[in-house]
């Protein structure tokens, strides 16, 4: 296979063959390689760390939904009086003046 010659790069210079300035200007563009790298890495972190604070908004969300879906109540929910006009109303306080009759009967029983 024919690589490019573009692409290809000179063999490294060894340190004893190298100069100063050389040196310092590998140095220069490696210190400018690795802030590169550093403020990519850090962006990196923070982006994944609001993506893991939405998913976990998310599943909070998704969670509650789930609750209050199964906490509401069914028409078919016993001992539960729905009170639907005032015919409903009228239902109701019949139930609870017959309850307070019955409660008044027990505690004079009792007594």
């Amino acid at each position: 296979m024919i690589i490019p010659s573009q692409h290809v790069q000179p063999p490294p210079k060894t340190l004893k063959n190298a100069k100063a300035h050389d040196i310092e200007a590998k140095n220069v563009i490696l210190k400018a390689e690795l802030a590169k790298v550093l403020h990519e890495k850090e962006a990196a972190f923070m982006h994944a760390k609001m993506a893991h604070l939405e998913i976990k908004e998310m599943a909070i969300k998704i969670s509650s939904k789930k609750k209050k879906k199964d906490k509401l109540p069914t028409m078919a929910v016993p001992k539960v009086h729905w009170l639907t006009g005032q015919k409903g109303k009228d239902q109701w306080d019949t139930v609870k003046a017959q309850n307070k009759v019955k409660k008044q009967k027990k505690a004079n029983a009792d007594a």
